[in-house]
């Protein structure tokens, strides 16, 4: 059997008329018959799903939108010519369109019937809008960034305030704590018995540790308005100084090597603290061992690279991990090992502003070992 051309379709006189009006046009025109079948393309068509009009002519319109489609659209097409009418673009919703290679493109589309003696036919005129829906992202993209940044802004503020709040109104009234109890001390003390001079040394060691807390909430709170100033880091020498000040206070015998490690592009400053603190815990938390043994080393992975800080201390247990980063949350009785609980959330802080993540693996009594990542811009 021959397959009917579009001539054969729709008429001799039909087509003539058509032809000169659908190959002139600058968006893609597709005409198809009753049952789906595409009857007739212009040029415009054959460019946009890049292919010849002999293969267009082959298939149902079901053919040029991706498969997952293509039964939704049946039954659009069975609800449609029941009561055929024009639908200008704009009328329904977007479609997406497939092209002979495989890829897909949005198509706002407008339906316009055509009755003629043969049947019913329906002309469909599509336009590309790929650019149309990036200009749109990026619309918004742009709206989210001003949002997001006036937010920002607000937020600054807010901190600025609070920090303010936090070093007059608070940090005054611990002052004060620590000198009435050094005074009571002083004119009071050979009043005072054994009990009454150990509250009092209380009173002074509690009153030092939340000066020392609302200290750290500061350099915490100030982390997010420091702008990141960035430089190369020669990683190994930073390390290496840094581990140096750190073993005059630890104990004797402790055991810390730094391997080499690779240079990323960052804020020094940051960057160094970031060890600092890393190195110092793993100091604090391996000075009962006999020997403290502290590893750090280094590797590119993926374009990051990949820091990691290993000892044999007294680790901790990975059900409360989700508390290890936070500001203020400690895994171990500040009695048992000093400080505010504030030093791996700057780590994280630090870490993230670089576009890099951070995180740890413990074992209770067998060590801990520390990770983080940082973005690698001509690293070596």
């Amino acid at each position: 059997m021959t397959r009917p051309d579009a001539s054969s379709a729709l008429g001799e006189d039909l087509v003539d008329e058509l032809r000169l009006i659908v190959e002139a046009a600058p968006f893609a025109i597709v005409v198809s018959n009753q049952s789906g079948r595409v009857v007739l393309v212009n040029a415009e068509a054959e460019r946009l799903f890049g292919s010849a009009r002999e293969r267009l002519l082959e298939h149902k319109v079901e053919s040029l939108m991706p498969q997952k489609y293509r039964g939704s659209h049946v039954r659009f097409r069975g609800v449609y010519m029941t009561h055929p009418e024009p639908r200008h673009m704009g009328m329904s919703r977007d479609l997406v369109a497939l092209r002979s290679d495989g890829t897909e493109f949005p198509v706002e589309i407008g339906l316009t019937p055509i009755a003629t003696s043969r049947g019913e036919y329906v002309m469909a005129v599509m336009v590309d809008i790929t650019e149309r829906k990036r200009a749109e992202e990026l619309r918004l993209a742009n709206a989210s960034v001003q949002q997001y940044n006036q937010d920002l802004q607000k937020l600054n503020k807010e901190l600025e305030s609070f920090s303010y709040s936090v070093s007059h109104d608070l940090q005054a009234p611990v002052r004060a704590v620590k000198e009435y109890a050094s005074i009571l001390e002083r004119d009071y003390g050979d009043r005072l018995d054994a009990d009454g001079l150990h509250l009092i040394a209380t009173v002074k060691s509690e009153a030092a540790r939340m000066a020392s807390l609302i200290e750290d909430l500061l350099k915490f709170s100030a982390l997010g308005r420091k702008p990141i100033e960035t430089q190369r880091i020669a990683m190994t020498a930073l390390v290496r100084e840094i581990a140096a000040g750190q073993l005059l206070s630890a104990p004797p015998g402790t055991d810390l090597s730094v391997d080499e490690l690779p240079s990323v592009e960052g804020d020094r400053s940051l960057v160094g603290q970031v060890w600092t603190n890393l190195i110092s815990n793993a100091l604090k938390y391996t000075a009962s061992r006999r020997p403290a043994v502290i590893r750090i080393s280094g590797s590119i992975d993926d374009g990051h690279a990949t820091y990691r800080i290993e000892d044999n201390g007294v680790g901790f247990n990975m059900k409360y991990y989700d508390k290890l980063f936070g500001v203020f949350q400690r895994l171990h009785h500040a009695d048992e090992f000093p400080g505010s609980g504030v030093g791996l959330a700057i780590v994280h802080s630090i870490v993230a502003r670089h576009g890099g993540r951070a995180w740890a693996h413990g074992v209770p009594g067998e060590g801990a070992v520390f990770f983080f990542t940082l973005p690698v811009r001509n690293a070596s």
